[in-house]
């Protein structure tokens, strides 16, 4: 079992992860946003990210992923974005981005992805 954190600004995603996360037994938090992932994190120490690119606000989801990286070094993150990834390669190489998965995405794809990453550790 897998401490999760899910990250994402339209409810639906992280209404829908969490769901499949704990049905596979993973504890899971959710936050819409930077600045409530980063209290969510004050109590819950998270194996994995799972985090859209673009969240309200200044930050973007590579940014959390790289602050949570600075507390939790063993953090793996995964990086879910409506935009291309072509667009992404620059700073996906800087980042420690463990995959990406573009929305719309099939959630079968996304919970092999995920237990995938997890067996790497």
């Amino acid at each position: 079992m897998a401490r999760i954190l899910v990250v994402d600004d339209e409810q639906i995603y992280t209404r829908i992860i969490r769901e499949i996360l704990i049905d596979e037994e993973h504890s899971v938090e959710t936050a819409e946003d930077y600045d409530s992932a980063i209290s969510v994190v004050k109590d819950f120490e998270p194996d994995m990210l799972i985090v859209d690119l673009m969240l309200k606000g200044d930050n973007s989801g590579i940014i959390l992923s790289r602050k949570l990286q600075t507390v939790f070094p063993q953090l793996k993150t995964i990086l879910i974005t409506g935009v291309s990834t072509r667009e992404l390669t620059h700073e996906l190489n800087e980042s420690n981005i463990s995959s990406v998965f573009q929305k719309p995405f099939d959630m079968g794809e996304i919970l092999v992805g995920i237990q995938e990453i997890l067996n790497e550790t």
